[in-house]
């Protein structure tokens, strides 16, 4: 069954925390619809500790169901060709996942890392995020963690791009990656269908918000712009039933009205 929730990134944008997304979800307990599923955002202003950690698990002990997104990978590089960097960031997000546990996270959504020399290295730093991705993804599985990795935005270095390399990925390590697809970022790369087509089976969620396909800019969802309704009818062509996230930098109840209108509309249709 299809469920869609809200991302907490228009709250991190302006340093607000998670005492503040409480505040937002309870101001209209009778909304219609209400938002299934709550991404918090464990980095900055909402880092899961102290009283953000309590808030995120009084939040889910009233019922609330809440995902979690790493931290940055501009912050914490798993690809980083310095090893000690770069076990420093597999420290930060094993602290993350287990954050995520105690909060009983539905998932958990990591960035893979990137080449910081912009390219030129980008084989090296591949290798790297296997070896970081295979440690993250055996720690998730021993405390009961759904890890799911998102597709990156078509930036100079960036690894996880194309669905040909989350496949790559899955021959070289053996792992079957989850994945979180990020619409945006597939807009950007011009990729979207082949994405879909590919490697839809293996979406767990699918976080929409609108750009100009040069900057991640997170925009609302334009209730006139058929690209995200292309898409969307795409994923059901697809037999997509599971998760949206509306990932947006303003307030996303607009575009999760939208949105939930017309994926409604469009399971009666089909």
């Amino acid at each position: 069954m299809v469920s869609i929730g809200v991302s907490s990134l228009f709250l991190f944008k302006h340093g607000m925390g998670i005492q503040d997304l409480g505040r937002y979800i309870e101001s209209d307990p009778f909304r219609k619809p209400q938002p299934t599923i709550w991404q918090v955002i464990d980095d900055g202003p909402q880092e899961l500790v102290g009283s953000n950690l309590i808030e995120a698990k009084e939040l889910v002990s009233k019922g609330f169901r809440i995902s979690v997104h790493s931290p940055s990978e501009n912050r914490f590089n798993l690809a980083h060709h310095n090893s000690q960097i770069r076990n420093q960031a597999i420290h930060r997000m094993k602290k993350s996942l287990d954050s995520a546990a105690l909060c009983e996270a539905a998932w958990w959504t990591i960035h893979l890392g990137y080449d910081t020399q912009g390219g030129s290295m980008l084989d090296e730093a591949k290798r790297n995020n296997n070896e970081s991705i295979q440690i993250l993804w055996d720690y998730a599985h021993s405390i009961g963690i759904v890890l799911l990795v998102e597709n990156s935005p078509p930036h100079p270095g960036y690894d996880m791009i194309s669905p040909e390399r989350f496949i790559d990925l899955n021959a070289q390590t053996g792992i079957k990656l989850k994945v979180a697809f990020d619409l945006g970022h597939s807009k950007m790369s011009g990729n979207i269908t082949n994405f879909i087509d590919r490697l839809s089976k293996a979406f767990i969620t699918v976080e929409c918000s609108e750009n100009d396909a040069k900057r991640d800019l997170h925009l609302s969802l334009d209730e006139d712009n058929l690209e995200w309704k292309n898409a969307v009818d795409h994923l059901c062509d697809n037999g997509y039933v599971n998760n949206y996230i509306v990932e947006t930098n303003e307030d996303p109840l607009p575009s999760f009205s939208s949105l939930s209108s017309y994926i409604s509309k469009r399971f009666l249709i089909s």
